[in-house]
């Protein structure tokens, strides 16, 4: 890593020791609103993510990415302080891990994911995540805070053999079902108003390994991230996007419009 780099890891990690979490949200969303006027790609990526959604462009979208990646980074040298979330229907998931079947957790890149595991990992239940892995310098740390409370990150060239593996060996296996792998089967589908190809294989390899399949999502709402579970077993593979796409579309703001997943497609 270059020396600027260097600099710039040790000053946003010395910030995080010593600022309170709330000063240093306010940091980093004073920092969005020169990042959003100064850097044109990243902005030109959201906005053209929205506009293929026909949505006007806001400043919510950075506010949010602000947010969610400080207090992530803010787990560098802290504590996970779970009475920040409030958990929805934790039934749901402790009932699949009774049921000593193989247990898959589905989920999308909405509101603060990143905590949602670690505080799920916090709370006793063992997650493995299939995660692309970026050579950003960035994620050398972020990788280090995913792994923070013993979450497993298993990159997704793996085989379905090395997954069933890992959930044999009683971990849950997470999946983030809404952008395109280059490794396995697509599906071409309407999801958020867009026709694009969405991973496919995962819904193969539940069917295959007859897991029990629990969907959640994460939402900031009221100074506190709401963790929700839900039933999926029933479901068919649209269904997964069409329960996503109700509830993302409650705060559309809080979903990542950072990355060029979607295109233009004709069926």
């Amino acid at each position: 890593m270059s020396n600027k780099r260097n600099l710039l890891a040790d000053t946003i990690f010395f910030l995080s020791r010593h600022l309170s979490l709330r000063e240093f949200i306010a940091l980093a969303k004073l920092i969005s609103l020169v990042y959003y006027n100064l850097n044109i790609t990243s902005r030109s990526i959201v906005k053209n993510n929205m506009k293929s959604m026909h949505m006007k462009f806001s400043i919510k979208q950075y506010l949010n990415f602000a947010q969610f990646l400080s207090e992530n980074v803010y787990l560098f040298n802290n504590e996970i302080n779970l009475s920040r979330f409030a958990f929805h229907n934790l039934d749901v998931i402790e009932e699949a891990v009774k049921s000593g079947k193989r247990v898959f957790l589905i989920t999308v890149h909405y509101g603060n994911w990143e905590m949602a595991g670690q505080s799920m990992q916090k709370l006793g239940y063992n997650l493995s995540v299939i995660f692309e892995k970026k050579t950003n310098w960035i994620y050398e740390y972020i990788d280090k805070i995913r792994t923070k409370y013993g979450l497993k990150l298993i990159e997704k060239h793996v085989s379905a053999e090395d997954i069933k593996k890992e959930a044999d060996s009683g971990r849950i296996i997470s999946f983030l079902i809404d952008h395109k792998s280059t490794n396995i089967a697509l599906k071409q589908m309407k999801f958020l108003g867009i026709d694009t190809e969405l991973p496919y294989g995962w819904y193969k390899l539940i069917k295959r390994l007859d897991a029990v399949p629990v969907c959640v999502l994460t939402r900031y709402e009221n100074h506190k991230h709401h963790v929700y579970f839900f039933n999926s077993e029933d479901f068919s593979f649209d269904d997964y996007y069409i329960q996503f796409e109700k509830m993302i579309k409650k705060d559309i703001y809080q979903y990542d419009f950072y990355n060029q997943m979607w295109k233009d497609i004709s069926f």
